[in-house]
């Protein structure tokens, strides 16, 4: 081991750890040694065993070479520094190699136990170098005796120490502290070194010794090591131990520091000490730390190896602790079952869901204890089966274990499901498998057996079972052929396995006999083939058979049939010819080949029917018709045919034709050919006679018939066979009136001949008859036939179908009934338009009797309503079509007018000319009046008659695509009365009413009969000026309809006085688009109502940017509330008489992100039109509740903070006011808190839903005020109907307050009224201080104004008002 090869690349590591072991040595001995030869520190020994411990025993000549050296740089004898050489190298090598062998050392030094182990190998070889050193000394001259055991001493404890500070110092730091050099650690990193090294020199060199004196900082060091072991481990510490020693050192070396003088007095024993306890203490303790950071790391690995193993598993599993709390679920688990652990977060729910029935949850749950409670150590894993319910419903079987885990899952198991579902589903299958093969094998009508690789039989199926003479297959196992009755064939069948297992081929259907157990030979046909296992190799033979013995003996009996069959085809004096499907002769006979003239060798060369189908083509008169049947024959195989075959020589051939079938299965065709060419001709003249007079009858479009004297038919013509559904004439023969016909009209049929048979005489009678299932009227004629001697043969019957001839003189008669009993009036005019004759209606309905009429033009009814292009369209219409409908006005007889829908009919002569005509109409008059209604209602406002908003939004359609059309300019004009709403209210309904029709009619003087005024609803007008030549037409209009409507209207003794806002825009200079035409002439209109009403605007670019700009602002403030855009400011409220603020009003502010603070006169409308102020205007009342709870502690108990509430909060359904009192209670604030401010307007619309607001809020004790009050309508009674407690004086009228003001009047006015109904009043705006001392005067309550202050946020607020301030 200590001998090696060595290689050149040892070399520089070996001269290297001399060089510096050699270095280390002469400076310690030269520095930090009395005698020169002997020192407590000894850093070369450290050295050399880090080095071996690192890089191997190997370089153990480097520790030899340096240590020889250093003996002679200090001037020793080469035998001294040999031996002295030998004693460090060996206490270096040995204390290497043992640790190194020592399990429970590393040279990482990464736990405690490494430097203990370190310390004691160190501890016990020292020994060795400090027996050789001393003693070779000695032996030199160099220490007297009585010195020999310091030495020793001293020798030891220099190679401990260098063992202990050294070697831990150079292990620790072959590897680089990557970790202090990043950004975020090289501050403390640089703080750490610049103390550490600072504490150094002031311990070791008297740094600030005089400002220090009173210090005990000589123990300082062990704080830096304490700081390198926690936050900078092993390598802070190693650090801190190498300072502090080159430190102490270098001081005691310049004899500076706690150890000056240590060397002279101890060599350097207290040093010793010192660095042994810092070294001890600061690696245990930094290697302790590292073991503690390692398990830690450890740990969270293990945590991390088992989350990544148990999510990355396919098998489902879940981690549940000691309680019962579910910590883990992997994707297989969710994946299988759908839970997450969301869904089962303990085991309990678990339980719960994935077994929904409690019987059998607590029959799993007992299960489970009992398999968690077995013992054994954490590897054990039990398991157990049963059924899941997965999320979705469905139900899987599972087997479930548990295992305890350990490290870092300590207290936790483990529980795994395997997914047995599909496994036990392959099981079942396995095993039904299994069942079918077998129920298959019993079932087959053959016989089935396998065997092994001696022929012994392993398996067979009932029926072989039953042929060897056993009761079942188990007793044929283990047995041979030998052994069964069939011993006599055994060889054959044998020498058939082997062939069959040696060759691996199948030997397939082949005969043999097999003796049965009653000893009977029989046939059988068998196949053998080689049975293989999975792996392919041949283990047995696989044999089934069947018995073909009745096959045999069917075989012998169908050849004697076809013997007999041939003698018989031979005998035949027909022709017969066998084919097979394919066209192949089968078989024919003798007198085929006579009738068809052909020669034996002729069908032994050709043996299809193609030939033979040649040479009839060339005989036959009609080849191509033979072909075609003989095609379409073996198209459809199933067909039978029989017909005549003609040849050219003259001669016919009855052909007949049929399939031929084997059970029922088609396999050929047989033809059978007669010669009857003289029957033939005879046949064909008695055909064509009958044909004659076939034709004669049939062609007669009457029934005719011939009957015996016992009523059955003879013969019938075409005709009758059609009347009584019969597919032809020969159907009938034979059959007498009880088969054709219902047993009533057979009688009297039969009745009918019987009197004819009796009197001889003919009868003619009208009678009903089932016509092709139509019950219809015949005429029938009948007659008696005789032969030459007299005698009755039966009876001959003609019948003519009068079914129509008898409808039409019905119809007649029915439209005479029609005509007289009509409702709707008819008149009939002959082609001269002469009147010829009217029904009864038509007098009922205008009034003219049948003789004022008759003879008269229709003219006479005319009403005048119609011109004469009306009457020419009419004629044109009736001469083109011969119908005419429509609606036309007549007058009656007494001069109303007659609205009527008509329709005209004219009836044609034989030559198509007009020979009749016929009016029939009825009178509408009442339902065309009922349409007009209809129709002005759905257009027409009813109030003033003028278009409604559906009939203008119509017409402006319509001039739009006539505008478009003819390239015309039209304004569109907007008229929004003003004040209408005061007069409506304040006057009545009615007033109103009547302002609204008197401006209709105003407004249709200021326009032209062309243009259309329209009314859309409530106090809106529009107007569609069409036609006009330039812009400028459309502002004299406007000028004269605001001069019209300012003009007072006298309604009822009444004047009322309005104007009107009027919005203008042109098509198609603005739009072109009908919904953004409505949206200017509306926006303009609005423009023109803001400048101050009682004008008009011109719809502007400048407006359109208003509305998007106004959208867009719309669009920021649906989201200002949830992005806490929104503030409060509070304005004091002073009593003006002790100068006290217990009041403040909340004022909204809107702080926007780009826009900055926005006017609440900007965003409060458009949040009221929107609805957007009940959001805003509870948070507000919110956030004041909560700022009135805070300031009743910081300013005052009683303060109070007043909220504006809008009358849209009022109105809306989904605001009840309990939901401000619950939010009240829950803050620990009564009513009294909040003050409600509202608008008189709101008292003046007040419905019982405002009312109810009100009540409920006087009821919870929570006070109302009317802000701005004076600028409005003000009714009083109001003012105690809903128990109001504060007016608020309007800044407008405080502004200019004076002693001699009007303003100061009205004010005082309104303080004595307030006062003298019980209520307070709070003068707004109060700037100066002389509006101050006037509203004083007058007995103003309270006073708000920039006077006290502006509106605050509430923070500055409680500083300037709290108590503090």
């Amino acid at each position: 081991m200590l001998f090696l090869n060595y290689r050149w690349q040892d070399l520089p590591v070996i001269f290297g750890l001399a060089g510096a072991y050699g270095l280390l040595a002469k400076v310690v001995l030269t520095y930090f040694s009395t005698s020169g030869n002997v020192t407590l520190i000894w850093f070369s020994g450290g050295l050399g065993l880090a080095v071996l411990l690192q890089k191997g025993l190997r370089y153990w000549p480097g520790v030899f070479l340096g240590a020889f050296a250093a003996g002679l740089m200090v001037s020793d004898a080469i035998w001294l520094s040999a031996s002295i050489a030998v004693g460090n190298t060996v206490e270096t090598v040995c204390t290497a190699y043992l640790l190194k062998r020592n399990p429970r050392f590393s040279a990482s030094l990464s736990e405690p136990q490494h430097l203990l182990w370190l310390a004691l190998m160190g501890i016990i070889w020292s020994t060795f170098s400090a027996s050789i050193g001393p003693w070779s000394l000695w032996l030199a001259g160099l220490i007297n005796t009585g010195d020999i055991a310091e030495s020793v001493l001293h020798w030891w404890m220099a190679d401990v120490f260098g063992i202990i500070f050294t070697t831990p110092l150079l292990l620790i730091w072959q590897s680089w502290p990557n970790s202090w050099f990043r950004k975020n650690r090289l501050p403390e990193v640089a703080l750490f070194l610049g103390f550490t090294i600072l504490s150094g020199q002031i311990v070791f060199s008297d740094w600030f010794l005089p400002q220090l004196s009173f210090v005990p900082y000589t123990y300082s060091t062990f704080f830096f090591v304490f700081w390198g072991a926690t936050r900078f481990g092993r390598h802070g510490v190693t650090l801190v131990l190498a300072i502090t020693a080159f430190q102490a050192l270098f001081g005691a070396a310049h004899h500076t520091g706690r150890f000056a003088f240590d060397l002279e007095q101890s060599d350097l024993f207290n040093f010793w000490l010192y660095m042994a306890a810092l070294s001890s203490s600061g690696i245990i303790l930094a290697l302790t730390l590292h073991k503690n950071r390692q398990v830690t790391q450890d740990l969270l690995a293990s945590e991390r190896r088992l989350r990544a193993i148990i999510d990355a598993s396919p098998v489902p599993q879940a981690v549940y602790d000691y309680q019962g709390k579910i910590t883990l679920i992997n994707p297989a688990f969710h994946k299988a079952f759908g839970y997450n652990l969301g869904d089962i977060p303990t085991l309990e729910e678990w339980w719960q869901k994935a077994y929904p029935d409690p019987a059998y949850r607590q029959m799993i749950k007992d299960n489970w204890q009992t398999l968690e409670s077995k013992p054994g150590n954490t590897q054990n894993f039990e398991t157990m089966e049963g059924s899941v319910c997965c999320k979705n419903g469905e139900i899987r079987s599972v087997r479930a274990g548990s295992v305890a885990l350990g490290e870092a899952y300590i207290g936790n198991h483990l529980k795994t499901l395997f997914d047995i579902t599909d496994k036990l589903s392959s099981e079942k299958a396995l095993l039904e498998s299994n069942l079918l093969m077998q129920t298959i094998l019993e079932t087959l009508p053959i016989r089935v057996f396998w065997k092994d690789l001696n022929s012994r039989y392993l398996g067979c199926n009932g029926l072989f079972a039953g042929d060897a003479g056993k009761n079942n297959a188990i007793d044929l196992l283990g047995k041979d052929d030998n052994q069964l009755n069939w011993r006599k064939q055994a060889p054959l069948y044998q020498a058939d396995d082997r062939d069959v297992m040696v060759s691996g081929q199948s030997k397939v259907g082949y005969e043999e006999q097999q003796t049965t157990p009653d000893g009977k030979l029989i046939w059988l046909r068998t196949s053998k083939l080689p049975l293989r296992n999975a792996d392919q190799q041949i283990i047995g033979v696989l044999g089934i058979y069947e018995d073909i013995t009745e096959r045999k003996r069917n075989e012998e009996a169908l050849a004697q049939s076809v013997s007999l069959l041939q003698a018989t085809l031979e005998a035949t004096a027909d022709g017969i010819l066998v084919v097979s499907l394919q066209g192949q002769i089968r078989t024919y006979n003798r007198r085929f080949l006579e009738l068809w003239q052909l020669s034996d060798t002729l069908i032994g060369e050709e043996n299809d029917d193609q030939h033979l189908l040649k040479l009839a083509y060339e005989q036959l008169r009609n080849p191509e018709d033979f072909l075609h049947r003989v095609l379409e024959l073996y198209a459809y195989p199933e067909m039978e045919s029989y017909d005549l075959v003609e040849f050219k020589d003259g001669r016919t051939f009855e052909r007949y034709s049929r399939p031929q079938r084997i059970a029922n299965v088609i396999i050929g065709r047989v033809w059978s050919f007669r010669d009857v060419s003289n029957q033939h001709s005879v046949e064909q003249a008695l055909q064509q006679k009958e044909y004659y007079q076939r034709a004669l009858l049939d062609n007669i479009p009457h029934a005719i018939w011939l009957k015996d004297t016992d009523s059955r038919l003879l013969a019938v013509n075409q005709e009758f066979a059609n009347v009584f559904s019969a597919e032809n004439p020969e159907a009938l023969v034979g059959k007498n009136d009880f088969d054709i016909a219902s047993a009533e009209l057979a009688k009297r049929y039969i009745a009918d001949d019987c009197r004819v048979l009796a009197s001889r005489d003919k009868l003619i009678v009208e009678e009903e008859i089932v016509d092709r299932g139509v019950l219809k009227w015949f005429e029938t004629y009948k007659a008696p036939v005789m032969d030459e001697q007299g005698q009755l043969l039966g009876t001959v019957g003609f019948a003519r179908d009068i079914s129509e001839l008898r409808k039409t003189e019905e119809n007649l008669r029915l439209a005479a009934l029609v005509y007289q009993n009509s409702s709707e009036a008819m008149i009939v005019v002959d082609s001269d338009n002469t009147i010829l004759s009217v029904n009864p209606a038509f007098s009922t309905m205008t009034g003219y009797t049948m003789e004022d009429v008759v003879g008269k033009n229709p003219h006479m009814l005319s009403s005048g309503e119609h011109d004469a292009t009306f009457y020419r369209e009419l004629w044109a219409t009736l001469d083109a079509t011969g119908v005419w409908r429509g609606e036309i006005k007549n007058r009656c007889k007494d001069g109303r007018l007659l609205v009527e829908e008509m329709a005209i009919n004219t009836i044609y002569n034989a030559e198509g000319e007009a020979q009749r005509r016929v009016a029939l109409f009825s009178d509408i008059t009442q339902r065309k009046q009922s349409e007009e209604q209809i129709w002005r209602q759905a257009n027409f406002d009813p109030l003033t008659d003028l278009p409604n908003r559906r009939m203008f939004r119509d017409r402006l359609e319509q001039e739009i695509k006539k505008a478009h059309r003819m390239g015309q300019l039209f304004a569109l004009l907007f008229i929004d009365l003003d004040r209408f709403k005061e007069i409506n209210d304040t006057l009545g309904h009615d007033i109103g009413d009547n302002l609204l029709k008197e401006t209709a009619r105003r407004l249709q003087t200021c326009v032209r009969e062309s243009d259309t005024v329209a009314r859309l609803g409530g106090d809106e007008f529009t107007i569609i000026l069409s036609e006009l030549d330039s812009i400028d037409r459309s502002e004299p209009i406007a000028k004269n309809l605001l001069q019209k409507l300012s003009t007072p209207f006298s309604l009822n003794n009444e004047l009322a006085y309005v104007s009107a806002s009027i919005g203008i825009t042109f098509y198609p200079n603005d739009s072109t688009d009908l919904s953004q035409l409505l949206k200017n002439a509306d926006q303009a209109m609005y423009a023109a109502k803001n400048q101050g009403r009682n004008s008009y605007r011109f719809f502007t670019k400048a407006l359109q940017d208003a509305l998007e700009a106004r959208a867009a602002l719309l669009a920021d403030l649906r989201n200002a509330l949830a992005n806490n855009q929104f503030a409060l400011c509070y304005q004091p409220i002073v009593d003006l008489l002790s100068g006290e603020i217990h009041k403040a009003e909340a004022l909204l502010r809107w702080h926007h992100p780009q826009r900055g603070l926005i006017n609440p006169a900007e965003f409060i409308p458009l949040a009221e039109e929107t609805g957007l102020i009940r959001e805003i205007g509870d948070w507000v009342f919110e956030t004041a509740a909560q700022q009135v709870k805070n300031w009743r502690t910081d300013i005052h108990p009683d303060f109070q903070i007043s909220v504006n509430k809008s009358p849209v909060q009022f109105q809306s359904p989904e605001h009840a006011p309990a939901d401000w009192f619950t939010h009240l209670n829950k803050l620990g604030l009564s009513g009294q808190s909040i003050v409600v401010e509202i608008t008189e307007g709101l008292l003046l619309d007040a419905n019982i839903a405002v009312h109810n607001h009100l009540m409920a809020f006087r009821d919870a004790g929570m006070q109302v005020a009317i802000d701005d009050f004076g600028t409005g309508y003000s009714a009083l009674s109001y003012l105690k109907k809903f128990d109001i407690d504060f007016l608020k004086i309007d800044q407008s009228f405080v502004r200019n307050l004076s002693v001699d003001s009007n303003d100061f009047v009205l004010c005082e006015a309104i303080i004595v009224m307030a006062h003298k109904l019980g209520l307070k009043v709070i003068a707004e705006g109060v700037e100066t201080a002389q509006q101050r001392d006037l509203l004083t005067a007058i007995g103003c309550d309270y006073g708000q104004g920039y006077l006290f202050a502006k509106p605050l946020p509430a923070e500055l607020f409680v500083q300037q008002f709290g108590k503090s301030g």
